[in-house]
Order: C-alpha cells, then sequence, then structure tokens
C-alpha cells in the first residue's frame, strides 16, 4: 500500500514539474464573417487587445476600432481606401477577401505596431496586399483620432484582368 502511495506522488510531483516547465503558448482566436457587401473580423491587437476590422466590398473601404478594456468603449479607430491601392477601376466590381495573421513587427518612430496584420486580396488585379496596424495604449476615456493602416507590402498571385 505504502508503495502505491509513493509511486503515485512522485508521478503527481513529476508532471507538476514537467507541466511547470513546459512552454506556454498564449491562446488567440480570430473570427470573420462575410456578406456580398462587406466582411467583418477580429483579431489581437495587443495582450489583451482585440480589433474589429470591417471591408466594405463596394467602396473598398477598410476600417476598424479597438476596445479600450478599462472602459469597454472604442478608443482607436483605423481607415483606409483599399481600392486606391489596388488601382481598383471605379466602373468593375471587385472582388475581395480578407484575413488577419499574426506578427511581431518593430516599432519605427516611437509608435508601436500591433501583434496583428491585415491581408486583403482583390481578384481583378490579382494582389494580395499587408497591412500593419500602430497601436498605443491611451489613458482611459481618451478617444483617438481616425488613424490610416499601414500598408507594408504586396504580391502579384495572379495576372490582372481587364
Amino acid at each position: 500500500m505504502q508503495s502505491r502511495i509513493l509511486w503515485l506522488t512522485t508521478g503527481l510531483v513529476a508532471g507538476l514539474c514537467i507541466s511547470y516547465f513546459w512552454p506556454h503558448e498564449p491562446l488567440a482566436a480570430a473570427s470573420n464573417d462575410r456578406d456580398a457587401k462587406f466582411g467583418i473580423m477580429t483579431t489581437p491587437i495587443g495582450i489583451s487587445v482585440e480589433g474589429v476590422f470591417v471591408l466594405d466590398y463596394l467602396t473598398g473601404r477598410l476600417s476598424g476600432a479597438v476596445i479600450d478594456p478599462s472602459t469597454g468603449k472604442f478608443s482607436h479607430f483605423y481607415a483606409h481606401s483599399v481600392a486606391a491601392d489596388f488601382k481598383v477601376d471605379p466602373k468593375a466590381t471587385p472582388h475581395y477577401a480578407f484575413v488577419g495573421g499574426r506578427a511581431s513587427l518593430a516599432g519605427r518612430g516611437g509608435v508601436s505596431p500591433a501583434s496583428s496584420i491585415i491581408y486583403v486580396g482583390e481578384l481583378s488585379s490579382g494582389m494580395v496586399m499587408a497591412y500593419g496596424i500602430n497601436y498605443k495604449t491611451v489613458r482611459a476615456g481618451v478617444r483617438l483620432r481616425p488613424q490610416a493602416f499601414v500598408p507594408l507590402d504586396g504580391f502579384q498571385f495572379r495576372e490582372a484582368t481587364k
């Protein structure tokens, strides 16, 4: 009986030691949904902050906001015309898709980038563009004026259609 208790205790202590030193990965989840005329998604911005972003497929306007966790109110706002980046013909019907991804970008000029990037693809141009999100912590209750997304880079995934 004593040897069973000893083995049980040894196994329990060993398991606790292993779980303490095992690398921990934070849980991060993003979600998106779409309609024929717009798409909406969430993506992590900081350690405990998430942003919500909307892409209007009719105008090519990407906009979003981040809630201040201390007040429960939106404090950061973002807007950018992705149609201009893709050089979409105003008479054409663009076909967009977008998703969020994780990134650890270096800050520039005292501005800290968020821990996510937004990727936008457009079918008729055959391009994918990556957009950074600048984020800085502010005092509770402060609402920042809208900021532009930061176009980072893009690539051609197919030939543009005329």
